[in-house]
C-alpha cells in the first residue's frame, strides 16, 4: 500500500486543481519558502484525520484559499491509494480517499460514496494508522522538540508509543468504579446497624397501638355517617342550582341564537351595501365613461356638423364661379377666334414685307461685294510687289472663305435636325394631350361609380361599430361582475381555510398543485367536495367527520403514494388519503326508531365513492337529542350525534357545546360552491360575449380595412385625375413651345446662314477669278462701267430695302400686338377659366358633401343613443344610491336589535354567574366531604349501617368521647407495625447488596492488577524494541557512533506493616487503600528514560552534553527507531535534514533510501541536495500570485533549485504573495547555530564563556589561502580544503591584510564544498592571544566603526573617525546634527508640526524571527506615509531652495533647474535602473525584489537631477542639518541618521550593486520635475534585498523594515517651492497600495515634509503643462535606529493620532497595524 497521487483543490494555496503523482520509493518536494510544500503535507494529514480532525466555521475558513479573484467556497483534498497488497478492507486495488470542506461542511468519501469520520478511522487503523504513534509523518519543528525533550517526557513518548493510554484509561476507570463500591458498602453498613436498632424500639409499641386502632374505627365509622348525611343535603341543593341554571341556559341559547341570527343578517345586510355601494362606484364609472362618450359623440356630430357646412358653401361658391365664368368663356371663345383670324391675316403680309426686304437685303450684299472687289482689285498693285505674293495671298483668302462655308453649312445641317425634331415633339405631344383625354373621361366615371360604394361602406362601418359598443358595454359588465364573484371567492375560500389547520390547508393547495403540474389521474377530491346535504344536518355531519371532511377520495393506494412522494419531496403539508381500492362497504344494522336514523341516509354523493362515505359516515347516528345519543351510542357500538353536533362516541366520549354558525365548514363550502356556479356561468356568458365581440371586431376591422382601401382606392384617381390634367396641359404647353420655336428663331438664323454662305461662294469665286489676272491689270471698261452703275443701283436697293423694312415693322408690329393680345389676355383668361373649372370641381366637392353628411347622420344617431344610455345610467345610479341607503337604514335597525339581544344575553349571563358561583360553593363542599369521606381510608363493615337511624346532634356528642379518648393515646405511634415489617425487609436486602459489592470490589482489584502487569509488560517491551532500534539506527547514522536508551527507575517506598494495621480500617476498606497505594507505587516506577551516545572514539555523553547537531542527529535516530516499533505504509517527513550537518544528512538520506527501496514509501521536503539525489521521483513547488502548483522536476533542475536558493534571506517583499495561514514554516535552526544575518548581531551580547563554549571556530591567515582563483584552481600545491578548515566549523574570522580580499573566494570554496558559515570578519585583531570570544566582540565594534552602523552616537563603534577608503565622500558621512533653530525660525519646537496625513497601507503577512531566538513567528506588517506641515518654515524652505538651486535664482519664471549644477540625464536612487531596463508594472517591481534586484526604480534619462558634487554641497548645507535635526527632534525614541550608502553596497565597494552601472548609493536625493518627464513607481530601499556580502547586512542581517531591534529606512522628502503652486499643476506624490490597485496621493505645498517607509512603492506625478516652472523638492534617506531595541520601529507618532487603514490594511484589527503582535 501506497500513495499514488494527491489531488488538491482550493486547499490553503491551491486555488486550481493540483496533482502530485507519487512513487512507492523515495519522492521528494522541493520548493521555496511559502511556495506551499508544506501545504501538500497538510493536504495529506487533513485527508487522514491527523489534523483539523473536527473544523469550526472560522477554521475552515481559514482552510479556503485566499486570493484575488471569485472567493472559493469549498475545497477538497484527495489521495489515491494503491491498495493492491489489499491492506486496506476495500475489495479494490486503486482507492480513493477525499475530505471536502467549505463554509458549512466537512464531509469524506470513499471511492466517491459519502462516508463518515469515525469510519475512516476505523478503515485507517485497520490498515495499520495508530493514533498512538503519530510519527509516519514528521513535521518542522518535530525534530528540534525530540532533541530538547526532558527524560520525563521521553518515558511519556513511550507510554504513549506502547499504548499505555488504554490500561491508563481503564484503570481510571476501575479506580472510579471502585471508590463508588466503597461509598456505597459503607452507606449499607450506616443503613443496616440504624435498622437493627429501631427494630428493637418497635417491639415495645405494638400493644398500645392495638387499643388506639380500636377507637380509631369508632371515630372512622361516626365521622363517616356525619359527612354522609351532609353531603346528601348537598347534593340537593346541587340539583335544584342546575335546574335553575339550565333554564337559564336555556333562554340564553335563545338569545344567543337570535344574537347570531342578527349578526348574520348584519353581515349580509353588509355584504348587501357593499355590493351596492360598489354597483354605485361601477355605474359611477360607467357613467363616467358614458359622459366621455357622449361628449365624443356630440364633437364628433359638431365637427361633421362644421364639416357639412364647409363643403356647402364651397359648393355654393364653386358653382357661383361656374357661373360666373360661364358667360365669359363664350364672348371670350369668340374673341379668340376673332383675334386669331387677324393674326392669320397679318402674317402674309408680315412674310411678303420680309421677303422683299430679305431680296433687297441680298442684291445690297451683292452689289457692296462686288463693289470692294472692283475695288480692291484696284489697290492690288499697290498692296502686293509680285503676283505669287498676291496669289498666295489670295488662295489663303480663298481657304478662309470655303471652311467658313463648310462650318456654316454644318450649322445649317443641325438647324434643319432641330427643326425635324421638333416637328415630331410637336405632333408626339399632340398625340399625347389626346391620349390623355380619353383617360381623363374615364378615370372621372370610375371615380363617381366608387363614390357610391363608399358611401355604403360607411353605413356599414356605422352599423357594425355600433353593435360592437353595445358587446363593449355588455363585456365590461361581466368582467365587473366576474371580478366581485372572484372576489368573493377568494374571500369563501378564506373563510374555509380558517376552519382547518393550517398544515392541512397548504397540503390541499399542494395536492390540487401536484395533481395539475404532474397530470396525476384517479384523484377525486376531498370529501367536502363530493358530498351534499340538507343545511339542517350540517352541524350532525361536522362534528361527526371533523377534519375528515377534507380526506382526499383517490382511485388506488398508487396514486395516494406517488402524490406524498411529491408532497415530501416539496414539503407541502399533511393530507389523508381516502384509496377507493382498499375501502370496503360494510354491512350494517342500524335501530329502528322514531329517534335515530343512519346520517349516510342523509348525504347525496356518487355512488363511486361509496366506500370513502360509508368510512367516514357509516358508523355515525343522527339522535333527537343527547340522551338518545347516549342511550344509542352504548347500545348499538355506533357514534351518535344530534342535530345541534353534540356528539356521543361509542367508547364513552361526550363532546358538544356552542358552535358558531359562522365557522361552519359545510355552511362555507355551501356557499363557496353557489358563489363559483354563478362565477361559472358568467364566465360562459362572458366568453360567448367576447366571442361575439371579437366577430364584432373583426367585422368592423374588416369594413374600416375596406372603407380605408376605398379611400386610398379613391384618394389615388382623384391624384390620378389630377395628374391627368396637369399631364394634359403639359402636354399643350410643350407643344406650343415647340411651335413657336420651329417658327421663330430656327428658320430665320438657318435662313440667315444661308445668305452667308451664298456670299462666302460668290467671294471665294471672285477670288479665284481674280487670281488669273494679272499683278497690273487695270479694270476692264465693263469693269468700270460697271463699277459706276453699282453706286446708283445700291443706293436704289437701299431705299428699296428701307421701305420693305418699314412694311415689315409695321405688319409685325400689328402682328406682335394681336399676338400680345391673344397670349396675354385672351388665351391666360382661357387657361384662368379652365383652371377655375378644373379647381371648383362640382362632383368632388358634391362627393364629399354626400359623405359628411351622412357622417353627420350617423354621429347623430351615436349622440342621440349615448344620449339615452347616459340618461338611463344616472336613472341607475340614482336608483343603486336609493338602495344603498335603504341598505344603510336596514343595517343600522339590524344592529339595534343586536345590540339589544347582546344585552338581554349580558343579564342572563350576570343571573347565571351568580348561579355558577353558588354551584361552584356547594362543589367544593361536596368535594370537601367526598375527600373527608375518602382521608377515612378504609371502614369497618358495620360502619355504613350501625349509626344510620341516629340524629345529627347524638352522633356529633359521640365523636366527641371518641376523640378524648385518643387524645389519651396520641403517643402511640401509628405506624409501628408497617414499620417494624418494612425495616425487617429492608435490613434482609441490604445484607443481600453488601455481599454483592464485596464480590465486585474483589473483581476490579483482580483487574486492576491484570492492567497493571500489562501496562508494565508493554512499556518494558516498547522500550527494548526502541532501545534496539535506537542502538541499531544511530549506529548507521553515525559512523563508529554507539547510543543507547537507558530507563530511569525510582526507589518504592515499603509497605505499611500488615501487624501494626488497624482492624477497623482492615475491615472497612483496607482493600482499597492497598490497591490505590499498589496503583501509586506502580505510576510512580519509572522516572524517564535518558539517552547516552558516544560518537566516534569519544567517551559516551549524554544530551545536555551534546552539540545542536549532534542532538539533532540523535532526535533524527529516535524517530527512525520510534518508527520501526509499529511500520507503517509510508511515512511524510517535512524537512527532517534541514539542522543535520552534511555528514549525516548524507547518512539520513541512505538509510531513507535503503528503506524505500525495501519496499515503504517515502514523501519528503528539503533543501539540502542529499535527499534529492536519491530521490526516485521529485516534484517542484512553484508559487505565483498567491497560488501554489506542483510539477515534476529533473535531478538536474531540482539540485540547481536546492543549491541556489537563499534560504531565510526571503524578506517583506518575498512574502508578498502568501497568504498569512498558508505561509510555509520557516526553516528551523539550532539555537548554537545562528543564521547568516544574526550570528554577529547577538555577539556584543554574549560574554567570554558562552562564545568560547558555543564557537566552533577557527582563524584562516592570507598565507593559508590564495585569494587567485585563476592560480588556485590550477595549483596542486594548495593544501586541500579538509585539511585548512575543521568540517564542524561555523564562525569563520579571517586576519591579516589580504583578509578583505580572500574573504568572497574562502566563501565561495567552503560554500561549493558544502560548509554554511555564520559569520564572516575580514578584520584585524589586536593580538594573536585573544579569544574567539574577544575577537568577535572587535570583529563586531570594528565593523560598526567601520561603516558608521550605529546609531548612538556615544557607542564606541563611533568613537573613531570612520576607517572607510570612502569617508570623504558626503555619501558616507552620518549628519550628526542637533540644531533646530535657523534664522527667523528659533522657536520652532516639535509641536509645531501639524499632521495632515497619517495612513498605513501595503499590508502583508511577514516573518518576524525573535532577535536571538530559533522559531517560526509572523506578524501584520504595513507601511507608513505621514505627511506634516509647521517642520519647515518660510525662511529655512528658501534656505534649501537656494542649496538646491543658486540664490537669486528665478524659481517662479525659469522653465529649467540652473545648470551645469543640475544635469538632465541624473538618477536618483539605489541601484536605479536605466529607463529601457525598469519595470512599470508593480507586480513586477515585487518579482524584481524578490530576485535581489532590489532598488529605485527611476528613468535613467531625461530628468534634471543634481550631479555628484552638487548633491554633496546640498547635504553639507547648513539648512540640511537643520532639516535633520528637525526630523531627529520630532523622533525622541530614535537615534535619526543618514543612510550609510557605502555600507549597503556588496562588500562595501560602491558601484558593484546588481543593476547599478558603475553609479554610487546616494543618501540624498533633490528633483526639479518638470512637463514630461516620465517618473516610474520605485522603491527607495528596502533591507529585505540588501546584497548578503554588504556590510550592513553583515552586521544587521536582511530583515523586513519595522523589525524588532532593527534600523528602520525612512524617507523624508520636503516640497521647496514656494506660495503659488496651485492643485492644477499636478506634480503630486504618489503612493500605491499594490493589493487593491489604489493609493494616496500628497499635494506640494510649501515646506511639507513627507514621511514614508522605504519600502512603500511611490512615484512622482508629472507637472502639468501649464505649471511652466520645474517642481523643486529634497530627499534624504534616513536611518531610524532604536534606542530601545525591544520596542517595533513605527513611523507615525502617538501624539498624531490613529493612522487610517488604507487599501490592503483596512482589514486589520489594531489600528496601528505595524504594532501587531508575534504570533507563533
Amino acid at each position: 500500500m501506497h500513495i499514488k497521487q494527491v489531488i488538491v483543490e482550493g486547499f490553503k494555496t491551491y486555488r486550481e486543481q493540483t496533482a502530485a503523482d507519487f512513487e512507492p520509493h523515495l519522492n521528494c518536494i522541493v520548493g521555496a519558502n511559502g511556495s506551499g510544500k508544506s501545504n501538500l503535507f497538510h493536504a495529506i494529514r487533513f485527508v487522514l484525520a491527523d489534523i483539523f480532525g473536527s473544523t469550526r466555521a472560522e477554521e475552515r475558513q481559514k482552510l479556503l484559499h485566499e486570493g484575488a479573484g471569485h472567493a472559493v467556497m469549498s475545497a477538497y483534498a484527495e489521495i489515491v491509494f494503491d491498495n493492491s497488497d489489499n491492506r486496506l478492507p476495500v475489495d479494490r486495488e486503486e482507492v480513493r480517499l477525499r475530505r471536502t470542506i467549505g463554509l458549512k461542511k466537512d464531509e469524506y468519501y470513499l471511492d466517491r460514496k459519502h462516508i463518515t469520520k469515525t469510519e475512516v478511522i476505523n478503515l485507517l487503523e485497520s490498515a495499520g494508522f495508530s493514533r498512538t504513534n503519530p510519527y509516519y509523518c514528521v513535521k518542522q519543528g518535530e525534530i528540534m522538540k525530540m532533541a530538547t525533550m526532558h527524560d520525563e517526557e521521553r518515558l511519556a513518548l513511550l507510554k504513549e508509543i506502547g499504548g499505555t493510554s488504554v490500561y491508563e484509561d481503564k484503570k481510571r476507570e476501575s479506580l472510579k468504579v471502585m471508590d463508588d463500591t466503597k461509598s456505597r458498602r459503607d452507606q449499607i453498613q450506616e443503613t443496616v446497624e440504624f435498622i437493627e436498632q429501631r427494630l428493637g424500639e418497635l417491639d415495645a409499641e405494638k400493644d398500645e397501638l392495638q387499643k388506639y386502632l380500636e377507637h380509631d374505627r369508632t371515630k372512622r365509622s361516626l365521622e363517616y355517617t356525619i359527612y354522609e348525611k351532609d353531603l346528601s343535603e348537598t347534593r340537593a341543593k346541587l340539583d335544584e342550582v342546575e335546574e335553575r341554571r339550565r333554564s337559564y341556559v336555556e333562554r340564553a341559547k335563545e338569545e344567543d341564537d337570535r344574537a347570531h341570527r342578527a349578526h348574520d343578517e348584519i353581515r349580509a345586510a353588509e355584504r348587501e351595501c357593499k355590493d351596492k355601494e360598489r354597483a354605485v362606484t361601477a355605474a359611477k364609472e360607467e357613467l363616467r365613461v358614458a359622459d366621455l362618450e357622449l361628449r365624443r359623440c356630440v364633437e364628433k356630430r359638431t365637427g361633421a356638423e362644421l364639416d357639412v357646412t364647409e363643403l356647402r358653401e364651397r359648393a355654393q361658391a364653386g358653382e357661383e364661379r361656374l357661373a360666373g365664368v360661364a358667360g365669359d368663356r363664350v364672348a371670350l371663345d369668340r374673341a379668340v377666334a376673332e383675334t386669331r383670324a387677324k393674326i392669320d391675316a397679318v402674317k402674309p403680309k408680315v412674310a411678303t414685307a420680309a421677303a422683299r426686304e430679305e431680296t433687297a437685303e441680298s442684291e445690297i450684299g451683292e452689289v457692296n461685294r462686288r463693289l470692294q472687289v472692283l475695288h480692291q482689285r484696284q489697290g492690288r498693285g499697290a498692296q502686293f510687289k509680285t503676283k505669287k505674293e498676291r496669289d498666295e495671298w489670295l488662295g489663303s483668302q480663298v481657304a478662309d472663305a470655303d471652311a467658313t462655308a463648310d462650318r456654316k453649312r454644318e450649322e445649317v445641317a443641325i438647324l434643319e435636325d432641330d427643326v425635324k425634331e421638333l416637328r415630331k415633339t410637336i405632333a408626339a405631344e399632340r398625340e399625347d394631350e389626346d391620349r390623355l383625354k380619353k383617360k381623363l373621361a374615364a378615370e372621372e366615371a370610375a371615380l363617381a361609380e366608387s363614390e357610391g360604394e363608399y358611401q355604403e361602406k360607411i353605413a356599414t362601418r356605422n352599423a357594425a361599430q355600433d353593435e360592437r359598443k353595445e358587446l363593449q358595454r355588455r363585456d365590461a359588465e361581466l368582467d365587473a361582475e366576474l371580478a366581485t364573484k372572484t372576489e368573493e371567492v377568494k374571500r369563501r375560500d378564506k373563510h374555509l381555510e380558517f376552519t382547518m389547520p393550517r398544515e392541512l390547508f397548504r397540503g390541499l393547495a399542494a395536492v390540487q398543485r401536484i395533481v395539475k403540474d404532474h397530470s396525476i389521474a384517479g384523484v377525486h377530491g376531498p370529501l367536502i367536495e363530493l358530498m351534499e346535504c340538507d343545511e339542517r344536518f350540517f352541524a350532525a355531519v361536522e362534528a361527526a367527520a371533523a377534519n375528515q371532511l377534507f380526506n382526499v377520495v383517490v382511485d388506488d393506494d398508487d396514486v395516494a403514494s406517488k402524490i406524498i412522494s411529491y408532497l415530501n419531496k416539496e414539503k407541502g403539508g399533511r393530507v389523508t388519503f381516502l384509496p377507493l381500492n382498499r375501502l370496503q362497504t360494510r354491512n350494517r344494522e342500524y335501530p329502528d326508531s322514531q329517534d335515530v336514523f343512519p346520517m349516510l341516509s342523509k348525504i347525496r354523493h356518487d355512488d363511486k365513492i361509496r366506500p370513502a362515505m360509508d368510512k367516514v359516515f357509516g358508523n355515525v347516528l343522527i339522535c333527537r337529542n343527547i340522551d338518545v345519543a347516549v342511550k344509542y351510542a352504548g347500545s348499538t357500538n355506533l357514534d351518535c350525534v344530534t342535530m345541534d353536533g353534540d356528539a356521543v362516541s361509542n367508547r364513552g366520549a361526550i363532546s358538544g357545546g356552542y358552535q358558531d354558525a359562522g365557522r361552519s365548514r359545510l355552511i362555507n363550502m355551501k356557499m363557496l360552491r353557489e358563489t363559483q356556479r354563478i362565477r361559472s356561468e358568467l364566465r360562459k356568458e362572458s366568453v360567448a360575449v367576447k366571442d361575439k365581440l371579437q366577430a364584432a371586431e373583426q367585422a368592423v376591422t374588416a369594413v374600416l380595412g375596406d372603407i380605408q382601401r376605398m379611400d386610398s382606392q379613391r384618394r389615388h384617381r382623384q391624384q390620378g385625375v389630377d395628374r391627368l390634367k396637369t399631364d394634359i396641359k403639359d402636354c399643350g404647353y410643350a407643344a406650343t413651345r415647340a411651335e413657336e420655336s420651329l417658327g421663330g428663331a430656327k428658320e430665320k438664323t438657318a435662313s440667315a446662314i444661308r445668305v452667308t454662305i451664298t456670299d462666302l461662294e460668290a467671294r471665294a469665286s471672285d477670288l479665284r477669278a481674280e487670281m488669273a489676272t494679272d499683278l497690273n491689270a487695270k479694270l476692264t471698261a465693263s469693269e468700270v462701267r460697271e463699277l459706276g452703275e453699282l453706286n446708283p443701283r445700291l443706293d436704289a436697293l437701299k431705299e428699296e430695302r428701307l421701305a420693305a423694312s418699314a412694311a415689315r415693322l409695321s405688319a409685325e408690329a400689328e402682328l406682335g400686338e394681336l399676338t400680345a393680345t391673344l397670349e396675354s389676355n385672351l388665351e391666360r383668361r382661357q387657361r384662368q377659366i379652365e383652371a377655375t373649372t378644373t379647381e371648383v370641381d362640382i362632383s368632388g366637392v358634391e362627393a364629399d358633401l354626400a359623405r359628411a353628411e351622412a357622417e353627420e347622420a350617423a354621429a347623430a344617431a351615436n349622440e342621440a343613443e349615448a344620449s339615452a344610455f347616459h340618461t338611463e345610467l344616472a336613472a341607475k345610479l340614482a336608483a343603486a344610491a336609493s338602495a344603498v341607503e335603504e341598505c344603510k337604514a336596514t343595517l343600522e335597525r339590524l344592529r339595534g336589535e343586536a345590540e339589544d339581544a347582546k344585552a338581554g344575553l349580558a343579564d342572563d349571563e350576570r343571573e347565571m354567574e351568580g348561579l355558577m358561583s353558588k354551584n361552584a360553593t356547594l362543589q367544593t363542599k361536596r368535594e370537601g366531604l367526598q375527600r373527608k369521606i375518602r382521608d377515612l381510608g378504609s371502614l369497618p363493615g358495620d360502619a355504613f349501617e350501625k349509626y344510620r337511624g341516629k340524629a345529627l346532634k347524638t352522633l356529633h356528642s359521640m365523636l366527641s368521647k371518641t376523640n378524648e379518648e385518643l387524645a389519651k393515646l396520641s403517643h402511640v405511634n401509628k405506624k409501628a407495625l408497617d414499620q417494624y415489617q418494612q425495616f425487617t425487609e429492608q435490613r434482609e436486602g441490604l445484607k443481600a447488596r453488601r455481599g454483592e459489592l464485596d464480590k465486585a470490589h474483589a473483581k476490579i482489584k483482580e483487574l486492576m492488577s491484570f492492567l497493571d502487569q500489562k501496562k508494565d509488560e508493554s512499556i518494558e517491551r516498547t522500550f527494548k524494541q526502541v532501545s534496539l532500534n535506537f542502538r541499531e539506527v544511530f549506529a548507521r547514522l553515525v559512523h563508529g557512533g554507539k547510543g543507547e536508551l537507558v530507563m530511569q527507575r525510582k526507589k518504592t517506598l515499603p509497605a505499611p506493616d500488615a501487624e501494626n494495621a488497624d482492624p477497623g480500617a482492615a475491615a472497612n476498606g483496607g482493600v482499597e487503600k492497598s490497591a490505590a497505594a499498589a496503583a501509586k507505587g506502580f505510576a510512580e516506577k519509572y522516572s524517564g528514560v535518558k539517552i547516552k551516545v558516544s560518537f566516534g572514539q569519544g567517551e559516551t555523553m549524554q544530551m545536555k552534553q551534546l552539540s545542536g547537531g549532534q542532538k539533532t542527529v540523535v532526535a533524527v535516530a529516535l524517530i527512525f527507531a520510534i518508527q520501526r516499533c509499529d511500520p507503517m505504509p509510508f511515512y511524510l517527513f517535512d524537512e527532517i535534514d534541514a539542522a543535520l550537518d552534511p555528514q549525516y544528512r548524507t547518512a539520513v538520506a541512505a538509510m531513507v533510501r535503503a528503506q524505500a527501496d525495501a519496499g515503504t514509501q517515502f514523501v519528503t521536503t528539503t533543501f539540502r541536495p542529499e535527499l534529492v539525489k536519491v530521490a526516485r521521483v521529485i516534484q517542484g513547488v512553484e508559487h505565483s500570485h498567491k497560488v501554489s502548483k506542483v510539477r515534476e522536476l529533473t535531478l538536474a533542475e531540482a539540485l540547481n533549485f536546492v543549491g541556489d536558493f537563499p534560504i531565510g534571506q526571503e524578506g517583506k517583499r518575498g512574502k508578498r504573495r502568501k497568504d498569512v495561514e498558508d505561509e510555509e514554516d520557516e526553516e528551523e535552526e539550532d539555537e548554537e547555530k545562528g543564521d547568516v544575518s544574526n550570528a554577529a548581531d547577538g555577539m556584543d551580547d554574549w560574554d567570554d564563556e558562552d562564545l568560547d563554549a558555543s564557537f566552533d571556530g577557527y582563524e584562516v591567515h592570507p598565507g593559508d589561502w590564495s585569494p587567485d582563483d585563476d592560480e588556485s584552481d590550477d595549483d596542486d600545491s594548495l593544501p586541500p580544503l579538509s585539511n585548512i578548515l575543521p568540517p564542524a566549523a561555523r564562525c569563520v574570522l579571517l586576519r591579516g591584510d589580504g583578509a578583505k580580499a580572500l574573504m568572497p573566494h574562502l566563501r565561495w570554496e567552503m560554500q561549493s564544498a558544502g560548509f554554511e558559515p555564520a559569520v564572516f570578519g575580514a578584520f584585524t585583531a589586536a593580538t594573536q592571544d585573544a579569544t574567539i570570544a574577544r575577537v568577535a566582540s572587535n570583529v563586531v565594534e570594528a565593523h560598526e566603526r567601520h561603516w558608521r552602523l550605529s546609531g548612538d552616537p556615544e557607542s564606541p563603534a563611533n568613537a573613531k573617525e570612520p576607517e572607510s577608503p570612502y569617508a570623504e565622500t558626503p555619501s558616507s558621512e552620518a549628519l550628526w546634527a542637533t540644531n533646530t533653530a535657523w534664522e527667523g525660525e528659533e522657536g520652532w519646537s516639535p509641536d509645531d508640526a501639524v499632521p495632515v496625513l497619517n495612513v498605513v497601507t501595503d499590508a502583508a503577512t511577514v516573518p518576524d524571527p525573535p532577535p536571538f531566538g530559533v522559531g517560526d513567528y509572523f506578524r501584520e506588517d504595513t507601511t507608513a506615509i505621514v505627511a506634516l506641515d509647521g517642520v519647515v518654515g518660510e525662511s529655512l524652505r528658501g534656505a534649501l531652495l537656494d542649496a538646491v538651486t543658486e540664490p537669486g535664482w528665478d524659481h517662479a519664471n525659469a522653465a529649467s533647474p540652473p545648470t551645469p549644477k543640475w544635469d538632465r540625464s541624473m538618477t536618483d536612487g539605489i541601484n536605479g535602473k536605466t529607463e529601457e531596463d525598469s519595470e512599470e508594472d508593480p507586480e513586477e517591481i515585487l518579482i524584481g525584489l524578490q530576485s535581489g534586484s532590489y532598488g529605485t526604480f527611476r528613468p535613467a534619462s531625461g530628468s534634471w537631477g543634481l550631479t555628484e558634487s552638487a548633491l554633496a554641497d546640498v547635504v553639507s548645507h547648513p539648512a540640511t542639518a537643520t532639516f535633520l535635526s528637525r526630523i531627529a527632534a520630532l523622533y525622541p525614541d530614535y537615534h535619526v541618521r543618514t543612510m550609510p550608502a557605502d555600507a549597503l553596497e556588496p562588500d562595501g565597494v560602491p558601484g558593484t550593486s546588481p543593476g547599478s552601472s558603475g553609479r554610487r548609493i546616494a543618501t540624498a536625493v533633490a528633483n526639479a520635475a518638470v512637463y514630461g518627464d516620465d517618473f516610474k513607481w520605485h522603491l527607495d530601499a528596502d533591507p529585505a534585498a540588501l546584497p548578503p556580502s554588504s556590510p550592513f547586512a553583515e552586521r544587521y542581517g536582511t530583515y523586513v523594515n519595522r523589525s524588532v531591534g532593527r534600523p528602520l529606512f525612512v524617507s523624508a522628502l520636503v516640497y521647496l517651492n514656494a506660495a503659488g503652486w496651485t492643485a492644477d499643476m499636478n506634480a503630486e506624490t504618489l503612493v500605491l497600495d499594490p493589493g487593491t490597485g489604489t493609493g494616496v496621493f500628497v499635494r506640494p505645498a510649501p515646506g511639507r515634509v513627507l514621511l514614508m517607509d522605504q519600502d512603500a512603492l511611490h512615484r512622482v506625478s508629472t507637472p502639468s503643462q501649464g505649471a511652466g516652472v520645474p517642481r523643486y523638492s529634497l530627499v534624504l534617506k534616513l536611518c531610524f535606529y532604536p534606542k530601545h531595541p525591544e520596542a517595533r520601529p513605527r513611523l507615525s507618532q502617538p501624539e498624531w493620532g490613529r493612522p487610517v487603514n488604507f487599501g490592503t490594511a483596512r482589514g486589520l484589527s489594531s489600528p496601528f497595524a505595524d504594532d501587531a503582535e508575534s504570533s507563533a
